[in-house]
């Protein structure tokens, strides 16, 4: 188990994309973000 697959793309892509991918069976959702790093914390986990 866990998370099979993952698709990084815009933002503005997200919804859309994630709405393709359930109305063809698969369960998508949206993951997180990448970001520039503004630290030397490099993984960020919430």
């Amino acid at each position: 188990c866990g998370v099979g697959l993952i698709i990084a793309l815009p933002k503005q892509s997200a919804d859309k994309a994630i709405s393709l991918l359930n109305n063809h069976g698969e369960k998508a959702w949206l993951l997180g973000e990448i970001k520039h790093a503004t630290s030397s914390e490099r993984v960020i986990i919430k």
